[in-house]
């Protein structure tokens, strides 16, 4: 990723996380969300794609997945300040496979110089066919490993989407610079 667009991917994965290899042994300091946090700002530069899948199509719902991306919402626009339009939220039946890829590219250009791209997904997760990559599952995931493989989303991948967003935005910034240079 470009030095220029520091981006810290923030990955909150109901049963996902122990499957995930790049989270094994950390402690993420979680905001404590249960009352509303003081103002601290600093989010000016930021970007986030919020995730939360409650109502799956053909697996078990996560009771509780919307009111945890609802309540990250909060904590991002009132605490952390990130300015309108900066917060995309896929819920439920948006949150497909081509969709959370797709945004997360998006996401990743609109990173301000300096700023965080924050990813949180609430839903279900596995571990991919082979192991080393863990999958975020869209709401279309039907229960067989082929659909799970088929339409979950591997960390790997979307680690890449987001590197290539933020591959185009410095490109784009260069560009503009050099065109308002001459």
């Amino acid at each position: 990723m470009p030095s220029a667009t520091r981006s810290a991917i923030i990955a909150t994965m109901a049963g996902f996380l122990a499957a995930v290899p790049a989270f094994a042994g950390e402690s993420p300091n979680w905001p404590d969300l249960r009352s509303a946090p003081p103002a601290e700002g600093g989010g000016g530069q930021d970007v986030a794609l919020l995730v939360g899948i409650e109502d799956y199509a053909f697996v078990a719902n996560v009771p509780g997945a919307v009111s945890n991306i609802d309540d990250w919402y909060s904590w991002l626009k009132r605490t952390r300040g990130l300015p309108l339009g900066s917060v995309v939220v896929l819920r439920d039946r948006d949150a497909t496979a081509e969709s959370i890829l797709s945004e997360a590219a998006e996401a990743a250009e609109r990173v301000g110089d300096g700023g965080t791209l924050w990813f949180v997904f609430v839903g279900h997760g596995a571990p991919s066919r082979d192991g080393r990559d863990g999958l975020l599952l869209g709401m279309d995931t039907q229960q067989t490993a082929e659909s799970v493989y088929a339409r979950g989303v591997s960390q790997s991948k979307l680690l890449r989407e987001i590197e290539a967003g933020c591959r185009r935005a410095r490109f784009l910034a260069v560009a503009r610079a050099s065109c308002s240079a001459a």
